[in-house]
């Protein structure tokens, strides 16, 4: 975390060796809380920016998944909702964030405002330009800024990509909350999204430079062949590791006898549950595998037949719900008997 900039450079050596000359400073120079990483790009400055604004999900399904758990509430409660092309679209096309600035093959800013720390509904505002950005100043909400920067001139070995975020938090109310928000989601997760970000804009910006649109065809197919069978695997695996958890439940509520690891299995099964619902009963993981060229998400994102890949919600579900009541029964009447006794 940082303390209150006003005039002075950050902490950070990235942003320092930038610092006097940033779009980001001219934009957001006040600011509570903030962080910056910074990955080297083997390819021209044009290329590393093309990249930034193409940039997918699809080519980040770790970040993919960490936002589909920091929006589950939204998603659950109704008030966000999932577009079926959300993977596939340029990552600033959905990420909500507005641009603020830019100087072109140099720097980029991004931004929004709302009250960010809410888990349910964000209140995004919307802004005109960037002086209307710079001029918000409700009491209650934050003001978030992104900038994507070189940060040296030669090129020569490459060019030191600095991505820097920024938050002010506007007036006192509400304040407690943001700082407990930054210290449980996202000061430990702010860098490693955008570390992901800059990986995937280095190797799409690195590999268009490497090789033109004949002799990129095979090492991309042969890159989205790994890529598939890898998500087959590790969907197959939350298959199998759900499927036992689900079996545990009905076995211990049928039985009446829970151990320690019901509560885990409760709650793996319960997660995987509220995941597929939030996500209109489809899993995330098939707008990947679709989108690295499975003809099927559905069935391609596991290794299952067909006729037991598509009834796996009817065949795990009512285990788990008689799991579930059964357990809720018995534990019900174990109350009862300790109150009537």
């Amino acid at each position: 975390m940082m303390a209150l900039a006003t005039s002075r450079p950050p902490a950070s050596p990235e942003c320092a060796e930038t610092f006097g000359g940033t779009l980001l400073e001219d934009v957001l120079p006040r600011y509570d809380y903030g962080s910056s990483v910074r990955v080297v790009i083997h390819a021209p400055r044009a290329e590393i920016f093309r990249a930034l604004r193409s940039v997918t999900l699809a080519e980040m399904p770790l970040a993919y998944a960490l936002g589909t758990m920091r929006y589950l509430p939204g998603l659950l409660s109704g008030r966000l909702r999932r577009k079926p092309d959300e993977a596939s679209r340029p990552f600033f096309e959905v990420a909500g964030s507005r641009l603020l600035a830019e100087a072109p093959d140099r720097e980029i800013v991004f931004g929004c405002a709302g009250i960010l720390h809410n888990l349910v509904d964000q209140h995004f505002v919307t802004f005109e330009d960037v002086e209307a950005f710079q001029s918000f100043d409700r009491p209650g909400y934050e003001k978030f800024v992104q900038s994507f920067r070189i940060a040296d001139r030669d090129g020569s070995s490459g060019y030191a990509v600095v991505a820097e975020h920024r938050t002010q938090v506007l007036g006192s109310h509400g304040r407690w909350k943001f700082t407990l928000y930054w210290w449980l989601m996202v000061g430990w997760a702010g860098d490693l999204l955008l570390r992901m970000l800059l990986d995937a804009v280095k190797r799409r910006a690195e590999r268009a430079v490497r090789n033109d649109a004949t002799r990129d065809a095979l090492p991309r197919a042969s890159w989205c062949h790994v890529a598939i069978v890898a998500i087959k695997l590790v969907h197959s695996l939350i298959f199998l590791l759900n499927s036992a958890a689900i079996m545990h439940i009905f076995a211990a509520g049928l039985r009446n006898r829970p151990s320690r690891w019901t509560r885990p299995a409760l709650a793996v099964a319960l997660a995987e549950v509220a995941v597929f619902v939030a996500n209109r009963r489809r899993c995330p993981l098939t707008d990947l595998v679709e989108h690295l060229g499975a003809e099927d998400g559905r069935v391609s994102d596991i290794f299952l037949p067909r006729w037991l890949a598509d009834r796996i919600p009817q065949l795990c579900g009512p285990p788990l719900l008689v799991g579930v009541l059964a357990l809720a029964w018995h534990r019900w009447v174990a109350a009862r008997t300790t109150e009537s006794g």
